[in-house]
């Protein structure tokens, strides 16, 4: 949304902030299960450096009353300018009850102006461009981490190819830094199906699961279709939607409660993870050395 205000179209949120990078499967924090390891703020913080911007984090801590007064202060400071609130608790936002599981992440809007009535004026991606609420009841909503992320200018102007390149070479990088840990990626999801241990998932870990293999799905989904652009091995463009088509086949499975089938495409896709892995370690151009980020050249799309 931050980036659309400065005219940058595009661009994957996704791809540009590593959220779809690695998944983490902490053992015993259940709501964190198949969520982005990247946080909500650290990964749009690094998406707007990639593109060129000098990005500011300013949190809001303390009583709702000194939250408001350093709003005005930094939307005074900045002129106005479009900035990101959050993460909010949506279901409090919109004073309504939640009956979907939406696993820990963050729920953030663009404000677009505030009023001498001390009313805000926001974009709301579930739907909502133009919702205005006041301040105090805007920023009740935020969670102990929210705060501000407003631009103070820009460094660069890379080209969209540039930043796409940019953002899958941060892919890799936090692919190989998470590489082998026992709650990230393949061994995190082999933990998962030993946490199941060969019941179908009620309550609360049916609605973690649903929403963490529908959101790894989607990531696998949108980098394999990037895959497509750039030069790289062809085991990445498969290994993605091999798992992004196993996380459906657990999906399915989920639907119909079927322990067997569960844990068997869980650990398909744990499988294809660790394919990930071993593509991102060593892509084509990579140099000899396997911790150096990749180097991939993007290809010509009439060409492909």
């Amino acid at each position: 949304m931050l980036l659309a205000t400065e005219g940058v179209t595009g661009v994957p949120a996704q791809l540009m902030t590593g959220r779809a990078a690695v998944a983490q499967v902490p053992p015993e924090q259940i709501r964190d299960w198949l969520t982005p390891v990247v946080s909500p703020i650290d990964g749009i913080v690094q998406a707007l450096r990639l593109c060129g911007f000098v990005p500011r984090w300013d949190p809001l801590a303390g009583p709702l009353k000194e939250k408001c007064d350093m709003f005005r202060q930094l939307h005074s400071k900045t002129s106005g300018a479009p900035m990101l609130c959050g993460p909010l608790d949506r279901g409090q936002l919109w004073d309504r009850h939640e009956n979907r599981y939406f696993a820990a992440g963050g729920h953030l809007v663009l404000v677009l102006g505030l009023d001498d009535t001390d009313a805000v004026t926001f974009h709301d991606p579930e739907g909502l461009p133009f919702a205005r609420r006041s301040l105090c009841s805007l920023l009740d909503t935020l969670t102990d981490v929210g705060g501000l992320v407003s631009i103070e200018g820009r460094v660069a102007t890379p080209t969209r190819e540039e930043m796409l390149l940019s953002g899958l070479q941060r892919v890799a990088m936090l692919r190989q830094q998470y590489f082998g840990h026992p709650w990230m990626s393949g061994p995190g999801l082999r933990g998962l199906v030993a946490a199941i241990a060969g019941r179908a998932p009620m309550g609360s870990k049916r609605e973690v699961l649903w929403a963490g293999l529908s959101a790894r799905g989607r990531a696998a989904t949108g980098l394999a279709e990037l895959s497509a652009k750039v030069r790289a091995e062809p085991m990445l463009c498969i290994s993605l939607r091999a798992l992004a088509l196993t996380s459906a086949t657990a999906l399915h499975a989920l639907r119909r409660d079927d322990a067997k089938g569960i844990a068997d495409a869980i650990s398909e896709m744990a499988r294809w993870e660790d394919e990930l892995d071993h593509v991102f370690v060593r892509p084509l151009g990579q140099t000899e050395d396997p911790h150096l980020p990749p180097k991939w050249e993007m290809i010509d799309s009439d060409n492909r």
